[in-house]
């Protein structure tokens, strides 16, 4: 834990946790990808500019998101989206790059 972190004191059976974050991920999180996807189909008919630091931190916050979700279905815990972040990289394949 970090220095400024406090533990708090509060019990959830598993399953209902589960059940949460499985029902977040088809509403909350499908709905963002939704979105997302529209408005970046939107800007390429349209020959619009992107704000490349916007999409870029849009899709931080996303990612770090959902392996906050990933972190829970697999481990049973809660993680910040730092530790969420560190987690992802530990257990998610790297990509080779191409020859």
């Amino acid at each position: 834990m970090y220095e400024s972190e406090q533990g708090l004191n509060y019990a959830i059976e598993i399953k209902t946790l589960l059940n949460y974050v499985i029902e977040n991920l088809y509403s909350y999180w499908a709905s963002w990808i939704i979105r997302l996807d529209h408005q970046l189909a939107c800007i390429r008919s349209s020959d619009q500019w992107i704000d490349v630091q916007q999409l870029d931190e849009t899709v931080e916050w996303c990612t770090l998101g959902m392996l906050r979700q990933l972190y829970t279905l697999k481990e049973h815990g809660i993680k910040s989206k730092v530790e969420a972040g560190y987690y992802g990289i530990t257990i998610i394949p790297q990509l080779k790059k191409p020859p």
